[in-house]
């Protein structure tokens, strides 16, 4: 199961962070003189908001945060003076955030998924729901559809958000953490069982076509192009191609300071 920090400080930009990596990669990949790269990246804050925060994304001038079982709205358009304008609480925990349109769906815990409209971001007001068996982690949303991760995979119908409804489940071999979708699939951070590739084609009946098996725990993936990137935990950062998703390839790993439990 994700273990994620409880005090987290909402930061528009690092304070003065140093992040270190040595990235190895097999011999087939990279020539010998090349096989150990270290980079050194300097972060600068600019503004800050304290608060105990457990999720975040943005979109335009305002990010969307968690504050235990509340989804608070933050004006962000001046960086150096961030400021609530509007907030409203959630039956759960506020583990995971998207937000598309006119709404937010929330990953709430052991309350699944809850939509809040944000059509006016100084009164959002919760205006659909959908619990859930296990205990919602993260969420993704394309076009009608919400995926959902609670222990497995579930496919939501959102076209009425005030009702949604699940079309369609994929039980995974490990413990779902995390959904990234891109095209017709959904690439889902499985926990110990490491990245599983799931054809979506069609949303009631999911199928996993492809997985990678990582060393790690797998804990979130984000897609780009023909690369998964796979925060396995303690296994640092896992770069696998997808170009054939039947037959995911590990391309390169990075060992970082700290386990990665999260990208974004």
């Amino acid at each position: 199961m994700r273990s994620r920090s409880t005090a987290l400080r909402l930061i528009v930009l690092l304070s003065l962070t140093t992040l270190t990596y040595v990235s190895t990669a097999p011999q087939s990949y990279k020539s010998a003189s090349a096989t150990t790269n270290q980079t050194t990246v300097t972060l600068d804050q600019v503004g800050h908001l304290a608060g105990t925060f457990k999720a975040v994304v943005v979109r335009g001038n305002y990010a969307y945060v968690g504050e235990s079982t509340t989804l608070s709205i933050i004006d962000i358009a001046d960086p150096s003076r961030p400021r609530r304008v509007g907030s409203v609480g959630v039956s759960g925990t506020v583990d995971n955030i998207y937000v598309v349109g006119q709404y937010a769906y929330v990953a709430a815990g052991s309350a699944g998924l809850r939509i809040v409209s944000i059509s006016d971001v100084t009164n959002p007001r919760e205006v659909g729901f959908y619990d859930t068996l296990g205990l919602a982690w993260g969420v993704f949303v394309v076009d009608d559809y919400a995926y959902l991760t609670d222990g497995a995979l579930r496919i939501i119908s959102v076209a009425d958000p005030t009702n949604p409804v699940q079309v369609g489940i994929y039980e995974s071999p490990g413990n779902t953490e995390m959904v990234f979708v891109s095209g017709a699939y959904a690439y889902v951070a499985d926990g110990s069982r490491g990245l599983r590739i799931v054809s979506i084609s069609d949303p009631a009946h999911p199928t996993e076509v492809g997985f990678f098996d990582t060393p790690g725990v797998a804990e979130d993936v984000i897609v780009s192009g023909s690369y998964a990137y796979v925060a396995d935990g303690n296994r640092g950062l896992r770069i696998i191609s997808v170009n054939d998703p039947t037959r995911p390839v590990e391309l390169d790993f990075i060992h970082l300071v700290d386990k990665s439990a999260a990208i974004g």
